[in-house]
């Protein structure tokens, strides 16, 4: 299992959770502001608990909230998580 956390701007949030939730059941949003280029913006952390075999979907999910938000890029990171 991983999460993955993806990272971009906080706007068109509507269209975003719809996004997600057409890829995936659970998630988490976090707000917070982010810097780009020097600028400050508000931001969205999206994070999702995932197997390694959603990795592609994560990256296709990713590419759709930055195609919505006109983003020159959204960051993806994934960490290893277990179950105690």
């Amino acid at each position: 299992m991983k999460t993955y956390r993806i990272y971009t701007e906080d706007i068109n949030r509507d269209k975003i959770v719809k996004i997600i939730s057409n890829w995936f059941n659970g998630f988490t949003l976090f707000e917070g502001t982010g810097y780009w280029k020097g600028v400050s913006e508000r931001a969205l952390v999206i994070e999702i608990i995932a197997d390694d075999e959603d990795e592609k979907d994560i990256a296709a999910m990713a590419g759709e909230i930055q195609s919505v938000n006109t983003q020159e890029s959204v960051l993806v990171s994934k960490t290893e998580v277990s179950f105690i």
